[in-house]
């Protein structure tokens, strides 16, 4: 069974509660009546047209029947309860697309019956998800060349739901759930961020929920130009997407998760941190400078997706450094688990294979 965690502040979840005044007040003779609904600790998305929802206590559905229990896009085709679980199916995916939300609505008794209503989101099931790893980051930008992430496929499939944070799942600024959109082994993909005036005709885009996406044209030129933006692409036969919102260039997480649903570190398909912090761990927050930079880096940690030697002070010198990078010095990623490194001046290498040459500060 998946691991089960409280529900993180990524997912936009609205809960209400209204006591049942149904059931009478027992004498005290019998000890204190329950009057807490129940709430729920966590759910998962567990298939296309697979839904669980995990109670505190023992659950039960209300009477009258099915359509008083959920009302959605497109009512499941079947409901039960296990003890506290809450089980939701449907013959397809209620979804319109992959990674497209829709809304989960409904009401569940206790044994003492006191209702819940809840309101959770769900989204389009990716059955076959492309594997990917974070591969090229110009964490600088300048007047005319944007931030960019760039996403290398190491097994095919489709990119659709995965969904990259500018931070992490419970603390973030920005996110990008991708289209559906097929990959092979070896194809490459670029999000440019700080892109919000860009977004012009020039761009000849597609709108998927938050973000502009597409193929370049030829008339783009071989480097990639939108509306005044060099996008310096290797190769611009590649899809691009627009993110709004930006990197910091001080200290900046970003994760890549399965779907748009983070419950468990399980989702997590890639993350990494940088910083330009190098402080020793008696200044402030750890050397990070501040408590939102330290508790991103500590839930990295607890996520075991990026992981430290010994049980030492968490400090800056345990991510990647990018002391030294600009908008043409990117960082790139190594062959070794997380190995990253600064290209040389000029080595930027969006779209395409990275450079093994290595920035060097003494020159």
């Amino acid at each position: 069974m998946k691991q089960r965690s409280a529900i993180p502040a990524a997912l936009s979840m609205f809960v209400w509660v209204i006591l049942s005044s149904c059931t009478p007040f027992f004498p005290l003779l019998t000890g204190q009546r329950d009057n807490t609904p129940p709430w729920i600790e966590t759910f998962q998305q567990t298939g296309p047209g697979e839904f669980t929802i995990w109670f505190n206590e023992p659950v039960q559905l209300p009477q009258g029947g099915q359509e008083w229990l959920v009302s959605t896009q497109r009512p499941p085709t079947a409901a039960s309860t296990e003890d506290r679980r809450l089980i939701l199916l449907w013959d397809t995916d209620p979804a319109s697309g992959l990674g497209q939300p829709f809304s989960i609505q409904g009401r569940v008794h206790d044994l003492s019956d006191n209702a819940l209503y809840f309101d959770l989101p769900g989204f389009g099931f990716n059955t076959q998800p492309a594997v990917l790893q974070l591969n090229e980051i110009r964490s600088v930008h300048s007047k005319t060349r944007p931030e960019a992430i760039e996403l290398m496929c190491l097994q095919g499939g489709s990119l659709g739901g995965q969904t990259l944070w500018i931070g992490t799942p419970n603390r973030f600024t920005s996110r990008l759930v991708f289209p559906d959109l097929e990959m092979s082994q070896g194809d490459y993909a670029v999000v440019f961020l700080r892109t919000e005036e860009h977004i012009l005709e020039p761009c000849r885009l597609e709108r998927f929920q938050d973000t502009y996406w597409g193929f370049l044209q030829a008339s783009d030129g071989m480097s990639g130009t939108i509306d005044g933006l060099r996008l310096s692409l290797v190769n611009p036969d590649i899809p691009v997407f627009l993110l709004p919102g930006g990197l910091s260039d001080t200290s900046q997480a970003i994760t890549l998760t399965v779907s748009p649903m983070y419950t468990s570190p399980e989702s997590v398909v890639d993350a990494m941190m940088y910083t330009k912090r190098a402080a020793e761990p008696a200044e402030s927050y750890g050397g990070f400078g501040s408590a939102a930079s330290l508790e991103t880096a500590e839930e990295l940690v607890a996520m075991n997706v990026w992981s430290i030697a010994g049980d030492t002070n968490l400090t800056p010198s345990h991510f990647i450094s990018n002391t030294g990078s600009t908008s043409t010095r990117t960082l790139n990623r190594g062959f070794a688990p997380q190995e990253w490194f600064i290209a040389p001046t000029g080595g930027a290498t969006l779209g395409g294979e990275n450079t093994t040459d290595r920035y060097n500060s003494n020159r």
